[in-house]
């Protein structure tokens, strides 16, 4: 023991180097630690003494100049000198690096011997190399302690208190302590669980994240309905969370069409559903009631119609040549093409103007002043200036009626009893009116049917059936209208 304290006296440095540590290597991996420590302290660990030129730069301080370390050092094998000679050349502790290789890959240890009556502190590192066991074992000695990870999915997020951590499975630094850990992954449940992280130690934890569920909430109309899910019983407005896949959803009430629908649940999501149910017999009068707004939407309209017309029998005294005739004694057929302009409000009408253009080819017997003839060809036209009414929009619908003054000129061939054939000119007034309907397949085109009948004293009366359809629009007349 007197011999040991002479030679530390004699090693003394003329100053102690505070927080001095020498590194020993007794390991056949010696070199491969040695340059993973170099590596991976980087900057860090002043004070230690890892290199030989860090220990030929301690020793050149020391007195007597050029004296070694004896023992101490790991180029001398020989037994763990006591603590009293690290206090006696300056050293404030000694570090045995060791190596051993595992099924992981590598396992170091370093035994940190410092002064006091303490024991040796181990600090362990894994790693698939000799380098990342180095770096774990490092983080330790400088104090903190390290988790080694396993969580599926592989590539989950990784937060330690609230803090991004890291991603996937690993071997990640923490300081000393109580901590939560928190895993997530898109389309999984996050979990959190509680660590607690030694001093140079490793703790080994796994996490496995569960399939995220979906949620699915729905109402029904009317809210009483029966709704099974798969097969179970399923409450209007209940908020449930459903494992991702697919469902069938079957919906029944009283006095009401049964549904049945396929639902998708997607991991983290709320599907969110709204589902009304057909009566048994639907309600078309209330469905009437509410004009739909394409009805309602434009307030001209330009239309084109086929006509189907009856002209009845009636006086009509012409006189042409040697032709006489009276009276159209049957009726004649008409077809031909109509075009109307209108104009209506909520519910008012007004067919601003229609014209009609009608042939026939008779014939049509006819009496004449020496006997029964023939009426043959006929070309009608009529104009219809400002034949008001009222519509009633119920739905799609478009009932109306209109009424007014018609103005007809008509062009016919007449032959009479003894075979001479003469053409007649003639005009007429009538007052007509008109019952037809619309149906808008939207805001702009439209079909239409329609019948009317037109009457004046003396004159043929007739009746029509109109089938068409038209274009609504929105024109604003001139400020001086």
């Amino acid at each position: 023991m007197i011999a040991l304290l002479l030679v530390a006296g004699l090693l003394a440095p003329d100053a102690p180097l505070a927080g001095t540590a020498l590194w020993r290597f007794p390991d056949p991996y010696a070199t491969q630690i040695r340059d993973a420590v170099v590596q991976a302290r980087g900057t860090g660990l002043p004070g230690h003494l890892v290199t030989d030129d860090e220990i030929s730069a301690f020793l050149a301080r020391a007195k007597p100049a050029g004296a070694d370390l004896g023992c101490s050092d790991d180029r001398t094998v020989c037994a763990d000198p006591l603590r009293a000679a690290l206090s006696a050349v300056g050293l404030t502790s000694r570090i045995d690096a060791t190596a051993e290789r595992t099924d992981a890959g590598w396992k170091i240890t370093l035994n940190q011997t410092s002064l006091g009556d303490g024991p040796v502190a181990p600090f362990t590192g894994e790693g698939d190399t000799v380098a990342a066991a180095v770096e774990q074992a490092l983080a330790g000695l400088q104090g903190q302690g390290s988790v080694r990870v396993a969580v599926v999915p592989e590539g989950a997020r990784l937060l330690l208190d609230g803090q991004p951590w890291g991603t996937g499975s690993g071997t990640y630094p923490a300081r000393p302590g109580k901590h939560m850990l928190r895993a997530e992954f898109d389309g999984r449940r996050p979990v959190e669980i509680p660590i607690t992280v030694a001093r140079g130690q490793t703790t080994a934890t796994s996490v496995q994240l569960p399939v995220a569920y979906g949620k699915l909430v729905f109402v029904t109309d009317p809210p009483t309905a029966t709704i099974l899910l798969d097969g179970g019983s399923y409450t209007s407005g209940e908020l449930r969370e459903l494992r991702p896949g697919t469902y069938t959803l079957e919906i029944g009430a009283p006095g009401y069409q049964p549904a049945k629908h396929t639902i998708t649940i997607k991991p983290a999501i709320q599907l969110d559903l709204n589902l009304k149910l057909t009566p048994e017999h639907t309600d078309w009068w209330a469905l009437l009631q509410s004009p739909h707004p394409d009805t309602l939407k434009h307030v001209w309209l330009v239309r084109g119609d086929l006509r189907f017309d009856w002209l009845g029998s009636a006086k009509l005294n012409r006189t042409r040549g040697p032709v006489a005739l009276n009276e159209q004694t049957d009726s004649l057929a008409l077809a031909g093409v109509g075009f109307t302009l209108t104009w209506r409000s909520r519910l008012l009408i007004v067919d601003a103007l229609a014209l009609t253009f009608q042939g026939g080819a008779g014939p049509a017997a006819a009496d004449f002043d020496d006997g029964e003839g023939k009426i043959r060809d006929e070309f009608r036209m009529t104009v219809r200036p400002a034949w008001f009414g009222v519509r009633y929009p119920m739905w799609r619908l478009e009932p109306y009626a209109v009424g007014g003054p018609l103005f007809a000129f008509d062009s016919f061939d007449a032959e009479g009893p003894a075979g001479d054939t003469e053409s007649f000119d003639a005009t007429g007034f009538a007052l007509g009116l008109q019952l037809g309907t619309r149906f808008f397949f939207n805001a702009d085109w439209f079909a239409h049917v329609a019948f009317d009948s037109t009457f004046w004293f003396g004159e043929r009366p007739t009746a029509g059936f109109l089938l068409g359809g038209g274009f609504a629009f929105d024109y604003a007349l001139p400020e001086w209208l």
